[in-house]
Order: structure tokens, then C-alpha cells, then sequence
């Protein structure tokens, strides 16, 4: 069988060659942008406008938000371009999401195929298929000393995968991920009945999954299939890891540990396919052959410890995908990375594979681990300790990898081992590259240099320089962790947020922007200087006061809401825990319009019995119109005296309402019973007359 796949790998690299002298040179795939539109898939509403230069507006008002040259004319935009703009974006965001999707689907992937282990006969028939003469030597080295089982493991191990790899067969492709039929399906989903061709090749590409997966093997009956697959000793190669998984079980005598690892297949969110309708018709993306041999590495394979030996040494073991001796089974430390299992990452060679997590389950207690800094490198931003104020916490990066532990924390229902975090993290950050290039480091999360910091950011006081960074111009600027950026705000964006700057804080940064008004009339000369801080250097927007005191000194409960009214007629409330004590939000709903109860209550009421209200601004609405922020109104400030009053009379209301409801009904029905008294026996007497 190895022989076979060195062959089809061959035939595979000489009909590419071929292909490429063909074919004109062109860039099929490239990574995506650092500054791509969906980045702000993950983000919140606040954070996305962060830039924006706040300022106080009436309610009757909007704040105008205007991006770039304020002096171009967006006429001249095409419509083509904006549309396609548009379709970009979507399907960025779209790429994104399906890779978030597919984390819990391969999480319970890997733990039913570990259910199959467990089946008694799948167990008997492989233990069965093993030669007595390989189970002999098992036993023999059960009975010798500990060094000597120590050096020998190995060559016992390497000989099973061998004899594996000569008994047991590949006839059906595994499971893997196509790039291209994926961005083929979704770009021209709507460009499919432009005409007949485009049609019937959109149809077929939808239709003819098998030539962009391969022929799978059909599981309609769970393990029976699994089973007549083990008869037959033929499956694909995933399959084939889990029957060599279940004979180590079985022949390998002693205490030990097995682990199944599984490199998640998810979709590749940081790749652009260029000309992919020209590929697609062309035939580039299609599965070459049953075995897989476009796929270098394994999605499989499988982790040995054996604590009496040695509680520190690992052995890696790939039944299937590797020719070298030295990669079939790899004796290493708990603590090393190994570079062995990582696919390419240059993109003229290997698009088909790329991980972003490996993840391991125990055979004895089933618990899911996150294993990936042992095999994926430059992953040291999932184990920073990170502040409040760090990008990083919005990366998509580590927005995936925090939706990843979230679902191992609920599938595993208990804690996560802390030695194992341990000894995740020590691999992490110490298996790391230095960025050459200017776009290596705007791609990653692990590095930063000064002059790539955005204005609302900026490094920490004791940030300490990592290495130092040579630009095209022979110039040199240092590199710093991305840890120690602090992201910055404004005091009015921190309010929004519900946050109070702490009292004697200093700005962290100082920012030049120009005003809304003066853009508006295009005085580009009036900057103002913009105040910026942290959220360390914030705290909980405290209450309202409830008191105060006179010019006496002495204390006074306050009652009257206008000592709460800022200068546009309101209050601003963006956080419930803000509200004064002595007074209620009411909110408002499209049911029973409470501002109009409370003037029908209001007239002919002295003054001192006439309810007062507030209408409380609780933030600002970022979508209603492009460009714009909008303040929100969602609720009243009242007195608590007065709230009882206002919740009687919404109660009143909709008592009201329902009766008018009912009184209509009635009418309707006292109608329909008179026409029927007087004219419904018209009807009858037609009829009647024409039976006749």
C-alpha cells in the first residue's frame, strides 16, 4: 500500500507539472486582506465605530458619520462595483461563519467514531485478525525489564504498523473539506440561469458531490457497516486509523494511554479563489484518486503513553498516510512540538489541507482535549493572559478558538486538566516564527511593531521588546507581543459602554480629529484634541445621585426630574444599575402609547399632581441609517409614586382595549343576525325555485 501511494503521489506531481507548462502562470488563490470588510462579523456595534468622533446630540438630530474624502461623490460609484462589494463581503462573513459551524459538528464526530471502539465484535474480529506470532512477541517484551522495554517499544510498534499497512487496504476516499466547489457554490449561486451552460455546470457540481470528496463509504447502519468493513479489511484511511486504534488496544499488554487525534477539517476562512468559475469548468479541485493522495498528512492518528515506563516520552503513530519509517512512529516528549504533521502552508503547493485545531479524545475516559500547539505553530496569542482592553480578545482568530473550548468545556462536562494546560501552553509559546515582511506582521496576532499600532491604540508602559524587525529600506523598528497593546476610548464611548472614567485618570494617548460640524461645512482648519483611555482606567458608571445640598449645607432628598435634565431635555441612562433611587424606567411599546396616557391624565390636574417624566437615552442605533448615530429611546424616567399610578392606567388601557375589541365583535354579530332575520331566506327561495 505504500508503494501504491508513492506511485499515485508521483503520477499526481508529473500531471501537474504538465498542467502548469500548458497553462498560462496565474495567481489561482491568495490570502485575504488584513483590512477585509467581514472583521467586523465578530465584533460589537461600539467597538466597530470606535473611531467615530462622539458628540452630544439632540433627540430631533442624528450624528453624521462621514468615511474618507468627504469631497468625493458616491454618484460616480458604479453600481457594478457596489453590488459586487456587497457579494464580497457576504460571503467573507459567510466563510467565516461556516468555520465557526463546523467545530461542535467534528467535535461530535470524533466522539462517535470513539463509541465504535468499544463494540465487542469489532474488537474480537480485529483482535483475531492479528498473527499469533506478533502477539507473542507483545508478551515476550511484557516480561523484560523496564530499559529494555523502553528502547524496544518503538521497533515493536514499527513492525504492527507494517504488517498493518501490508493486510489491511484503502478503497474509498476520507473525510476532507473542497475550497473550491465551496466558493463555486456560493459565488454563483445567483448567477446560475444567466444561460443554459452556466446552468447545467452549476447543477452539476452541485449534484456530482463524489468528484470533489471522493467515493465515501456509506455508514446507513452505524457499526454494522463498520464491521463487514473490518471482514473485509478495506475502508479509508480515517476508518483504517480507528481498526489499527482498537488491535494496539488489544495487543499492547500493561497500563497505558491512548489518544485519538483528530486535525478538525474546517473551512479555511484566510484563503481568496481567484478565476474559480475557470477552474471549476476545468476540472481543478476534483479528487484524483480513492487514496487520498493529495492529502499529505493524516486527519487521523494516534498518541501513546505508557506512565510506567516513562511518565515524559510520547509515541506518535500514523498507520496510513506516512512513507517514512521515522513518521510511522514517532518517539518524542509531551513538551515538544512536532513539525512532522503540519501541512504546507505555501499555496502553489497544498490548498486541499490546512489546521487550525487538533483535538485528542482518551479511549478510557472519553474527555476531549485541545492538543494544538504540539502540532500547529505560531498559536502563542491563545495563551496570552490578555487584558480587558486587548484587540486581540476581537481577532477572528481567537474568536474561534475561544467558540472551540467553549464546546470542549460542555462536552467533556468537567473541568480541564491543568497540567495538560500547562503543558499546552509552555509548546505554544515557544514555538513561534518572526514576521519578514510588513503583511506577515498585520496577519498575525502574536506580533506588533509601532507604526502599525491604529490611533486608538498603544503599547503598554512595561512592554518589552521581542526582537527587532529590518525593513525593505535597511531600516530597523522593534517588534513587541501583541499582548501588550492596549486598546483605547474616549469618555463618551465609555459611557455608552456604561463605563465612568476613574477619577485623576491621565489619557493614555491624545488623538486629532475634526468635528461633525465642521466637516459638514468643510472647515478642515478647527481640530480638536481627543482624550483616550483604557478600561483599566474605568469603572462601573456609578448612580445618579439621589441627594443633594443646598447653599446651607444641608441634605436633600431630590424629587423633581429636571434636576436630572441635560441640556437636550433627557437623561442618559445606558446601564439599569445607573438609575437614581426614588424613580422608575417605564418602557415604552407600540401596544399602549404611555406618553399620551400620561397627557389625557395630565389634564385638569393641578400641577403638583401632573406626572413628570424623562425620556431616557439608553444608546445609539449604528444601523438605522448608514453613517449615522441615531440616540435610542426605549424607555421614561418617573417617579416611584408616579409608576404606580402609570402601570394603573396601562392596566386600565388594556382592559379598555380588550372590551372595545369585544363590543365590535358584538356589533359585527348583531348586524350579521338582522340581515339574516330580514334577507337570509332570499337566498333559500332562489334555490328552491331553481330545483324547479
Amino acid at each position: 500500500m505504500a508503494k501504491r501511494l508513492l506511485e499515485s503521489s508521483q503520477n499526481d506531481q508529473a500531471n501537474r507539472k504538465n498542467s502548469k507548462i500548458e497553462k498560462k502562470e496565474v495567481s489561482f488563490y491568495e490570502e485575504e486582506e488584513t483590512d477585509d470588510s467581514f472583521d467586523s462579523f465578530y465584533q460589537d456595534e461600539e467597538d466597530d465605530l470606535s473611531d467615530i468622533d462622539w458628540e452630544e446630540v439632540s433627540l430631533d438630530g442624528s450624528l453624521t458619520v462621514t468615511f474618507g474624502n468627504i469631497r468625493r461623490d458616491r454618484e460616480k460609484v458604479s453600481n457594478y462595483k457596489r453590488k459586487h462589494n456587497k457579494k464580497a463581503f457576504n460571503y467573507q462573513r459567510l466563510k467565516y461563519g461556516l468555520h465557526l459551524i463546523m467545530i461542535p459538528f467534528m467535535l461530535f464526530l470524533l466522539k462517535s467514531r470513539m463509541k465504535w471502539i468499544d463494540d465487542e465484535r469489532l474488537n474480537r474480529r480485529l483482535r483475531r485478525s492479528v498473527p499469533k506470532l506478533i502477539g507473542k512477541k507483545f508478551k515476550d517484551w511484557d516480561v523484560r525489564d523496564p530499559a529494555f522495554k523502553m528502547d524496544s517499544l518503538r521497533t515493536l510498534l514499527l513492525g504492527l504498523v507494517l504488517w498493518f499497512r501490508s493486510n489491511y487496504k484503502m478503497n474509498s476516499n476520507g473525510i476532507r473539506q473542497n475550497f473550491n466547489r465551496l466558493q463555486y457554490l456560493i459565488k454563483y449561486a445567483d448567477n446560475q440561469n444567466e444561460n443554459s451552460i452556466s446552468e447545467s455546470t452549476y447543477k452539476k457540481v452541485l449534484e456530482n458531490q463524489q468528484e470533489f470528496y471522493g467515493n465515501r463509504p456509506l455508514i446507513n447502519h452505524g457499526v454494522e457497516d463498520i464491521r463487514k468493513m473490518a471482514k473485509r479489511k478495506m475502508a479509508n484511511r480515517d476508518i483504517l486509523t480507528l481498526f489499527f486504534f482498537i488491535i494496539l488496544e488489544n495487543v499492547l499488554p500493561g497500563p497505558k494511554k491512548l489518544y485519538l487525534c483528530f486535525a478538525l477539517p474546517l473551512h479555511d476562512y484566510d484563503i481568496r479563489c481567484n478565476k474559480v468559475k475557470w477552474q471549476i469548468e476545468h476540472g481543478i479541485g476534483k479528487v484524483p484518486n480513492r487514496f487520498d493522495s493529495d492529502l499529505i498528512q493524516p486527519y487521523f492518528w494516534i498518541e501513546l503513553e505508557v506512565p510506567t515506563l516513562s511518565d515524559g516520552e510520547l509515541y506518535i503513530i500514523d498507520p496510513i498516510a506516512h512513507l517514512g519509517e521515522r513518521e510511522m512512529v514517532l518517539k518524542t516528549r509531551k513538551d515538544q512540538f512536532v513539525p512532522t504533521y503540519q501541512p504546507s502552508v505555501d499555496m502553489k503547493y497544498n490548498l486541499n489541507q490546512k489546521f487550525h485545531y487538533v483535538v485528542r479524545i482518551n479511549h478510557a475516559e472519553k474527555v476531549l482535549q485541545d492538543v494544538s500547539p504540539r502540532y500547529v505553530p505560531n498559536v502563542c496569542y491563545r495563551y496570552f493572559e490578555l487584558s480587558e482592553s486587548s484587540p486581540i480578545l476581537k481577532s477572528k482568530h481567537y474568536t474561534s478558538y475561544q467558540y472551540l473550548s467553549k464546546w470542549l468545556k460542555v462536552l467533556n462536562k468537567k473541568k480541564a486538566s491543568v497540567h495538560h494546560y500547562a503543558i499546552m501552553k509552555k509548546i505554544a509559546l515557544t514555538n513561534f516564527t518572526l514576521p519578514k515582511s510588513v503583511t506577515e506582521i498585520k496577519r498575525t496576532d502574536n506580533f506588533v511593531i509601532p507604526s502599525l499600532l491604529k490611533s486608538n491604540e498603544v503599547l503598554k508602559a512595561c512592554a518589552k521588546q521581542a526582537a527587532t524587525f529590518t525593513k525593505g529600506d535597511n531600516s530597523q523598528e522593534p517588534i513587541f507581543w501583541r499582548r501588550d497593546v492596549i486598546q483605547l476610548k474616549s469618555k463618551q464611548h465609555w459611557a455608552i459602554l456604561g463605563r465612568s472614567i476613574l477619577p485623576n485618570a491621565q489619557p493614555l494617548k491624545r488623538k486629532k480629529y475634526l468635528p461633525m460640524r465642521e466637516r459638514m461645512v468643510r472647515n478642515l482648519d478647527k481640530y480638536v484634541i481627543k482624550e483616550l483611555f483604557s478600561y483599566e482606567q474605568t469603572m462601573k458608571s456609578p448612580k445618579y445621585p439621589s441627594t443633594y445640598c443646598d447653599h446651607l449645607g444641608q441634605e436633600h432628598v431630590i424629587t423633581d426630574l429636571s434636576h436630572y435634565k441635560n441640556k437636550f431635555g433627557n437623561i442618559e441612562i445606558y446601564s439599569k444599575e445607573t438609575k437614581p433611587d426614588g424613580f422608575e424606567l417605564i418602557p415604552l411599546s407600540k401596544e399602549v402609547d404611555i406618553k399620551c396616557l400620561i397627557k389625557e391624565y395630565n389634564k385638569g390636574k393641578r400641577r403638583m399632581q401632573k406626572i413628570k417624566y424623562l425620556d431616557v437615552v439608553s444608546g445609539f442605533d449604528f444601523k438605522q441609517k448608514k453613517g449615522h448615530a441615531i440616540p435610542k429611546i426605549e424607555s421614561i424616567l418617573v417617579k416611584e409614586t408616579d409608576y404606580k399610578v402609570v402601570q394603573l392606567l396601562k392596566q386600565q388601557t388594556k382592559v379598555l382595549l380588550g372590551l372595545s375589541f369585544w363590543d365590535i365583535l358584538l356589533r359585527k354579530l348583531r348586524v350579521n343576525d338582522r340581515l339574516n332575520a330580514e334577507y337570509g331566506n332570499v337566498g333559500n327561495k332562489e334555490e328552491t325555485l331553481d330545483d324547479h
